[in-house]
């Protein structure tokens, strides 16, 4: 099981939130689920299909994409960085 925690980080009138993982990377459709932003896995691939996803920059629609620590998703217009915890 992936276990992760996640909190807000305000920076002026920005906010982005900080997701931190004890895995060395999670797959983007688990990301999704674990964030409450699709209620199960299956939804995954047509979420990406009709959603607005930026990995680093590059729209993404795979589900399996790997999101490692450092990197910068923004899913919908909310941006998120995602960090490793030890």
């Amino acid at each position: 099981m992936i276990k992760f925690i996640m909190y807000v980080y305000i920076h002026k009138s920005n906010v982005q939130k900080q997701v931190f993982i004890t895995t060395e990377y999670i797959n983007l459709g688990a990301l999704l689920k674990y964030l409450g932003i699709i209620q199960q896995g299956s939804e995954a691939a047509n979420f990406l299909a009709t959603s607005f996803v930026l990995v680093n920059n590059i729209q993404e629609t795979r589900r399996g994409r790997k999101i490692y620590p450092g990197d910068e998703l923004i899913i919908n217009g909310d941006n998120y960085l995602v960090h490793r915890k030890n």
